[in-house]
Protein backbone atom coordinates (compact mmCIF):
# COMPACT_ATOMS: atom_id res chain seq x y z
CA UNK A 1 0.00 0.00 0.00
CA UNK A 2 2.73 2.50 0.87
CA UNK A 3 4.21 2.07 -2.67
CA UNK A 4 0.91 3.11 -4.15
CA UNK A 5 0.80 6.38 -1.98
CA UNK A 6 4.70 7.13 -3.14
CA UNK A 7 4.06 6.96 -6.63
CA UNK A 8 4.03 10.82 -8.13
CA UNK A 9 3.38 11.16 -12.07
CA UNK A 10 5.70 13.68 -13.47
CA UNK A 11 4.37 16.89 -13.87
CA UNK A 12 6.59 17.48 -17.11
CA UNK A 13 6.94 13.76 -18.91
CA UNK A 14 5.55 15.19 -22.03
CA UNK A 15 7.63 18.61 -21.68
CA UNK A 16 7.34 21.37 -19.40
CA UNK A 17 5.34 23.87 -22.22
CA UNK A 18 3.24 21.05 -23.53
CA UNK A 19 -0.27 20.64 -23.10
CA UNK A 20 0.27 17.06 -21.58
CA UNK A 21 3.20 18.75 -19.49
CA UNK A 22 0.77 20.90 -18.37
CA UNK A 23 -2.05 18.34 -17.87
CA UNK A 24 0.16 16.00 -15.99
CA UNK A 25 0.71 18.49 -13.96
CA UNK A 26 -2.42 19.16 -12.98
CA UNK A 27 -3.45 15.79 -12.75
CA UNK A 28 -0.65 14.99 -10.36
CA UNK A 29 -2.46 17.67 -7.56
CA UNK A 30 -5.14 15.22 -7.57
CA UNK A 31 -2.61 12.18 -7.06
CA UNK A 32 -2.90 9.74 -3.78
CA UNK A 33 0.62 10.58 -2.87
CA UNK A 34 -0.08 14.27 -2.29
CA UNK A 35 -3.50 13.56 -0.17
CA UNK A 36 -1.29 11.26 1.77
CA UNK A 37 0.77 14.15 3.05
CA UNK A 38 -2.30 16.36 3.23
CA UNK A 39 -3.83 13.83 5.01
CA UNK A 40 -0.35 13.93 7.84
CA UNK A 41 -1.11 17.70 7.78
CA UNK A 42 -4.23 17.47 8.78
CA UNK A 43 -4.03 15.22 11.75
CA UNK A 44 -1.34 17.35 12.52
CA UNK A 45 -3.02 20.66 12.50
CA UNK A 46 -6.25 19.13 14.57
CA UNK A 47 -2.94 17.88 17.23
CA UNK A 48 -1.81 21.65 17.56
CA UNK A 49 -5.83 22.35 18.00
CA UNK A 50 -5.31 20.21 20.89
CA UNK A 51 -2.58 22.17 22.05
CA UNK A 52 -4.12 25.53 21.72
CA UNK A 53 -7.35 24.58 23.55
CA UNK A 54 -5.63 23.72 25.97
CA UNK A 55 -3.75 26.85 26.00
CA UNK A 56 -6.23 28.74 26.37
CA UNK A 57 -8.20 27.19 28.77
CA UNK A 58 -5.66 26.96 31.39
CA UNK A 59 -4.32 30.87 30.89
CA UNK A 60 -5.41 33.85 33.16
CA UNK A 61 -8.28 35.47 32.37
CA UNK A 62 -6.48 39.01 32.81
CA UNK A 63 -5.03 38.03 29.47
CA UNK A 64 -8.09 36.67 27.60
CA UNK A 65 -7.67 33.06 28.25
CA UNK A 66 -10.17 31.06 30.45
CA UNK A 67 -8.86 31.06 33.18
CA UNK A 68 -7.46 27.84 34.49
CA UNK A 69 -8.33 24.02 35.45
CA UNK A 70 -10.10 24.11 38.66
CA UNK A 71 -11.71 21.11 39.08
CA UNK A 72 -14.36 22.83 41.31
CA UNK A 73 -15.02 26.55 40.09
CA UNK A 74 -13.79 26.38 36.14
CA UNK A 75 -14.63 23.17 35.58
CA UNK A 76 -16.21 24.67 32.33
CA UNK A 77 -12.92 25.07 30.75
CA UNK A 78 -12.63 21.23 30.42
CA UNK A 79 -15.60 21.33 28.01
CA UNK A 80 -13.62 22.96 25.08
CA UNK A 81 -10.71 20.75 25.48
CA UNK A 82 -12.54 17.26 25.85
CA UNK A 83 -15.02 18.60 22.94
CA UNK A 84 -11.94 19.49 20.31
CA UNK A 85 -10.14 16.46 21.17
CA UNK A 86 -13.08 14.12 20.27
CA UNK A 87 -15.32 15.69 17.88
CA UNK A 88 -12.23 17.09 16.16
CA UNK A 89 -8.78 14.91 17.03
CA UNK A 90 -10.37 12.18 17.39
CA UNK A 91 -12.90 12.29 14.63
CA UNK A 92 -9.88 13.48 11.90
CA UNK A 93 -7.72 10.68 12.91
CA UNK A 94 -10.28 8.52 12.55
CA UNK A 95 -11.72 9.62 8.94
CA UNK A 96 -7.56 9.58 7.74
CA UNK A 97 -6.46 6.63 9.36
CA UNK A 98 -6.86 4.30 6.48
CA UNK A 99 -4.78 6.81 4.39
CA UNK A 100 -1.79 7.56 6.71
CA UNK A 101 -1.53 4.16 8.61
CA UNK A 102 0.65 1.38 6.60
CA UNK A 103 -1.27 -1.41 8.27
CA UNK A 104 -3.41 -4.48 6.91
CA UNK A 105 -7.31 -3.55 6.43
CA UNK A 106 -8.09 -6.01 9.76
CA UNK A 107 -5.57 -3.96 11.68
CA UNK A 108 -6.90 -0.38 10.36
CA UNK A 109 -10.66 -1.06 11.43
CA UNK A 110 -9.66 -2.40 14.76
CA UNK A 111 -7.62 0.89 14.95
CA UNK A 112 -10.62 2.97 13.36
CA UNK A 113 -13.27 1.40 16.21
CA UNK A 114 -10.97 2.56 18.91
CA UNK A 115 -10.61 6.43 17.82
CA UNK A 116 -14.08 6.41 17.03
CA UNK A 117 -14.33 5.15 20.35
CA UNK A 118 -12.39 7.43 22.19
CA UNK A 119 -14.16 10.78 20.31
CA UNK A 120 -17.41 9.35 22.16
CA UNK A 121 -15.80 9.30 25.32
CA UNK A 122 -14.18 12.68 25.08
CA UNK A 123 -17.18 14.21 23.87
CA UNK A 124 -19.51 12.33 26.27
CA UNK A 125 -17.43 13.72 29.33
CA UNK A 126 -17.26 17.46 27.53
CA UNK A 127 -21.00 17.38 27.53
CA UNK A 128 -20.97 15.97 30.97
CA UNK A 129 -18.89 18.91 32.15
CA UNK A 130 -20.90 21.65 30.75
CA UNK A 131 -24.44 20.34 32.34
CA UNK A 132 -22.10 20.27 35.79
CA UNK A 133 -20.58 24.01 35.47
CA UNK A 134 -24.32 25.24 34.86
CA UNK A 135 -24.97 24.34 38.61
CA UNK A 136 -24.20 26.58 41.75
CA UNK A 137 -21.22 24.53 43.13
CA UNK A 138 -19.38 24.84 39.52
CA UNK A 139 -19.43 28.13 38.77
CA UNK A 140 -18.04 31.61 39.95
CA UNK A 141 -21.78 33.04 40.27
CA UNK A 142 -23.15 30.40 42.01
CA UNK A 143 -26.51 30.18 40.41
CA UNK A 144 -28.09 27.80 38.24
CA UNK A 145 -27.66 28.29 34.42
CA UNK A 146 -29.86 27.70 31.39
CA UNK A 147 -28.80 24.64 29.16
CA UNK A 148 -28.96 24.99 25.04
CA UNK A 149 -29.77 28.38 24.64
CA UNK A 150 -27.44 29.25 21.85
CA UNK A 151 -26.91 28.11 18.60
CA UNK A 152 -22.89 26.76 19.21
CA UNK A 153 -25.24 24.37 21.48
CA UNK A 154 -27.65 23.23 18.99
CA UNK A 155 -25.00 23.18 16.09
CA UNK A 156 -23.08 20.65 18.61
CA UNK A 157 -26.13 18.40 19.73
CA UNK A 158 -26.82 18.05 15.77
CA UNK A 159 -22.86 16.77 15.53
CA UNK A 160 -22.65 14.78 17.63
CA UNK A 161 -26.41 13.02 16.96
CA UNK A 162 -25.24 12.34 13.47
CA UNK A 163 -21.40 11.20 14.60
CA UNK A 164 -23.71 8.71 17.09
CA UNK A 165 -26.28 7.64 14.17
CA UNK A 166 -23.11 7.06 12.14
CA UNK A 167 -21.18 4.87 14.98
CA UNK A 168 -24.05 2.52 15.31
CA UNK A 169 -25.16 2.52 12.00
CA UNK A 170 -21.67 0.81 11.44
CA UNK A 171 -21.67 -1.37 14.34
CA UNK A 172 -25.30 -2.92 13.33
CA UNK A 173 -24.60 -3.12 9.46
CA UNK A 174 -20.97 -4.14 9.49
CA UNK A 175 -20.35 -5.90 12.98
CA UNK A 176 -23.66 -7.40 13.56
CA UNK A 177 -24.53 -8.15 10.12
CA UNK A 178 -28.27 -6.70 10.49
CA UNK A 179 -28.50 -6.78 6.80
CA UNK A 180 -28.12 -8.18 3.92
CA UNK A 181 -24.33 -8.03 1.90
CA UNK A 182 -26.48 -5.54 -0.83
CA UNK A 183 -27.27 -2.79 1.79
CA UNK A 184 -24.02 -3.44 3.51
CA UNK A 185 -22.30 -2.33 0.00
CA UNK A 186 -24.80 0.13 -0.38
CA UNK A 187 -24.53 1.76 3.38
CA UNK A 188 -20.79 1.83 3.04
CA UNK A 189 -19.88 4.59 0.79
CA UNK A 190 -22.61 6.40 2.69
CA UNK A 191 -21.15 5.44 6.21
CA UNK A 192 -18.16 7.77 4.89
CA UNK A 193 -20.20 10.73 3.78
CA UNK A 194 -21.72 10.76 7.02
CA UNK A 195 -18.89 10.67 8.89
CA UNK A 196 -17.52 13.78 6.99
CA UNK A 197 -21.03 15.63 7.53
CA UNK A 198 -20.38 15.35 11.02
CA UNK A 199 -16.77 16.34 10.71
CA UNK A 200 -17.83 19.30 9.11
CA UNK A 201 -20.89 20.22 11.81
CA UNK A 202 -18.49 19.51 14.57
CA UNK A 203 -15.93 22.24 12.68
CA UNK A 204 -18.92 24.61 12.58
CA UNK A 205 -19.69 24.07 16.11
CA UNK A 206 -15.81 24.57 17.85
CA UNK A 207 -15.84 27.59 15.80
CA UNK A 208 -18.99 29.24 17.10
CA UNK A 209 -18.25 28.11 20.81
CA UNK A 210 -15.13 29.84 20.18
CA UNK A 211 -16.84 32.80 19.57
CA UNK A 212 -18.66 32.86 22.23
CA UNK A 213 -16.05 33.07 24.88
CA UNK A 214 -13.24 34.38 23.06
CA UNK A 215 -12.28 38.25 24.95
CA UNK A 216 -11.49 40.18 21.53
CA UNK A 217 -12.16 43.34 22.26
CA UNK A 218 -9.77 46.75 21.24
CA UNK A 219 -10.60 49.87 21.59
CA UNK A 220 -9.85 52.33 18.33
CA UNK A 221 -9.54 56.05 18.07
CA UNK A 222 -9.86 56.23 14.53
CA UNK A 223 -11.50 54.11 11.55
CA UNK A 224 -9.02 51.23 11.90
CA UNK A 225 -8.41 50.75 7.87
CA UNK A 226 -5.74 48.08 8.58
CA UNK A 227 -6.33 45.54 11.05
CA UNK A 228 -3.40 43.71 10.34
CA UNK A 229 -1.34 46.16 11.60
CA UNK A 230 -2.56 46.13 14.78
CA UNK A 231 -3.28 42.30 15.62
CA UNK A 232 -0.77 42.11 18.13
CA UNK A 233 -2.48 44.88 20.38
CA UNK A 234 -4.90 42.06 21.19
CA UNK A 235 -4.49 40.14 24.36
CA UNK A 236 -2.44 36.85 24.17
CA UNK A 237 -5.66 34.74 24.88
CA UNK A 238 -7.16 36.76 22.07
CA UNK A 239 -4.30 35.02 19.48
CA UNK A 240 -4.59 32.14 20.85
CA UNK A 241 -8.51 31.15 20.76
CA UNK A 242 -8.18 33.10 16.76
CA UNK A 243 -4.96 30.84 16.10
CA UNK A 244 -7.00 27.47 17.26
CA UNK A 245 -10.06 28.33 15.42
CA UNK A 246 -8.26 29.00 12.05
CA UNK A 247 -5.96 25.36 12.47
CA UNK A 248 -9.47 23.47 13.21
CA UNK A 249 -10.94 25.31 9.76
CA UNK A 250 -8.04 24.42 8.03
CA UNK A 251 -7.38 21.23 9.44
CA UNK A 252 -11.68 20.26 8.67
CA UNK A 253 -10.74 21.48 4.59
CA UNK A 254 -7.93 19.06 4.12
CA UNK A 255 -9.31 16.19 5.88
CA UNK A 256 -12.25 16.48 3.34
CA UNK A 257 -10.29 17.52 0.38
CA UNK A 258 -8.51 14.13 1.03
CA UNK A 259 -11.59 11.95 1.44
CA UNK A 260 -13.63 13.49 -1.65
CA UNK A 261 -13.20 10.48 -4.27
CA UNK A 262 -10.25 10.19 -6.42
CA UNK A 263 -10.99 11.34 -10.22
CA UNK A 264 -8.88 8.50 -11.62
CA UNK A 265 -10.93 5.57 -10.02
CA UNK A 266 -14.53 4.88 -9.99
CA UNK A 267 -15.88 4.73 -6.25
CA UNK A 268 -16.54 0.62 -6.55
CA UNK A 269 -12.35 0.60 -7.09
CA UNK A 270 -12.07 2.98 -3.94
CA UNK A 271 -14.55 1.29 -1.66
CA UNK A 272 -12.79 -1.90 -2.15
CA UNK A 273 -8.99 -0.54 -1.26
CA UNK A 274 -10.64 0.86 2.28
CA UNK A 275 -12.82 -2.34 2.89
CA UNK A 276 -12.47 -5.39 1.26
CA UNK A 277 -9.76 -8.24 2.20
CA UNK A 278 -5.94 -7.46 1.83
CA UNK A 279 -5.98 -9.81 -1.68
CA UNK A 280 -8.73 -7.27 -3.01
CA UNK A 281 -7.59 -4.68 -1.78
CA UNK A 282 -4.19 -4.80 -3.84
CA UNK A 283 -5.71 -6.12 -6.90
CA UNK A 284 -8.04 -2.95 -7.10
CA UNK A 285 -4.99 -0.80 -5.73
CA UNK A 286 -2.70 -2.12 -8.66
CA UNK A 287 -5.74 -1.12 -11.44
CA UNK A 288 -5.83 2.17 -10.20
CA UNK A 289 -1.95 2.57 -10.72
CA UNK A 290 -2.60 1.20 -14.11
CA UNK A 291 -5.14 4.32 -14.93
CA UNK A 292 -8.09 1.36 -15.12
CA UNK A 293 -11.67 1.79 -14.39
CA UNK A 294 -13.91 -0.90 -13.52
CA UNK A 295 -17.05 0.34 -14.61
CA UNK A 296 -19.80 -0.88 -16.04
CA UNK A 297 -19.47 -0.81 -19.97
CA UNK A 298 -15.79 -0.55 -19.15
CA UNK A 299 -12.97 -2.64 -21.22
CA UNK A 300 -11.94 -3.71 -17.65
CA UNK A 301 -13.88 -6.25 -15.72
CA UNK A 302 -15.38 -5.25 -12.69
CA UNK A 303 -13.50 -6.86 -8.84
CA UNK A 304 -14.50 -9.84 -7.36
CA UNK A 305 -17.41 -9.15 -5.32
CA UNK A 306 -16.54 -9.20 -1.25
CA UNK A 307 -16.83 -12.31 0.49
CA UNK A 308 -19.97 -12.59 2.58
CA UNK A 309 -17.38 -13.19 5.68
CA UNK A 310 -15.75 -10.04 4.97
CA UNK A 311 -18.57 -7.97 6.43
CA UNK A 312 -18.28 -9.26 9.83
CA UNK A 313 -15.89 -6.75 11.00
CA UNK A 314 -16.42 -3.16 8.60
CA UNK A 315 -16.43 -0.74 11.13
CA UNK A 316 -15.18 2.02 8.85
CA UNK A 317 -16.22 5.24 6.99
Amino acid sequence: MMEYFRRQRSPFSSGPFSGAGLEDFLLSWDSEYLKYWLAILSCALSFISVIFVTTWADGSPSQGYLGGLDYEKKIFNYHPILMITGTIFFATVSLLSYKVAPYSNATMRTLHVLLHVSAIICFSCGIHYVRVSHTPEHNDLGIFKANFVTLHSWIGIIAISIYLFNFSGGLLIFLFKCGSQTFSSFYMMNHRSFGIISLIISTFAAVTGIQLKSDCAREVTKEDTNPALHYYDLNAGCRVSNSLGICIVFSTILAVYVLMPQSNASNNDVSQIQYAPDHVAQEANSRIERGERSKPGGNVPPLPPFEESSHTDLLTR
